[in-house]
């Protein structure tokens, strides 16, 4: 059934519906907007190919199962991105060696370099969830999940 489901139609009104109980304001207007300009479309694009076949044109409230996913998904990545651009540079900047990862210094100039705040202490205790078995490495991933909400 959740094969059937994926390779079918959804109705506009039920994918709305879905994007305005999941999604902020913000992403639901533009995921709305994003799939508006999709169904006042003929053509789509259903699994990788141009569709103006009958059962989309039949359907003309409704869209590919698979572009409703990839609007919302695409709206979700673009707003996520955004959320950490400011702390990808940062970890750029002061990984130059582009190893992946930083040292205890490097780490505390990063902290120090997104305006943080953050006292010694503080970023003492910080280095210990961070880094829990002291290996002296901290990941971007663990920059980002530490640093940033919902990253």
């Amino acid at each position: 059934m959740l094969k059937e489901r994926m390779e079918g139609l959804i109705p506009q009104e039920e994918a709305f519906v879905i994007v305005k109980s999941m999604q902020s304001q913000e992403e639901s207007t533009e995921i709305a907007q994003r799939l508006q300009a999709k169904l006042e479309g003929c053509v789509v694009v259903h699994r990788g190919e141009l569709r103006t076949d009958r059962e989309v044109l039949s359907h003309p409230n409704a869209l590919p199962f698979d572009e409703f996913m990839e609007t919302v998904l695409g709206v979700h990545l673009k707003a996520h991105e955004a959320k950490i651009a400011e702390v990808v540079a940062a970890f750029r900047k002061v990984d130059r060696d582009a190893k992946g990862f930083l040292d205890e210094e490097q780490f505390r100039r990063f902290c120090h370099s997104l305006g943080a705040g953050i006292s010694d202490g503080e970023l003492d205790t910080l280095l210990d969830v961070i880094d829990p078995q002291s290996t002296g490495r901290v990941t971007f991933s663990s920059c980002a999940a530490s640093l940033v909400p919902h990253a």
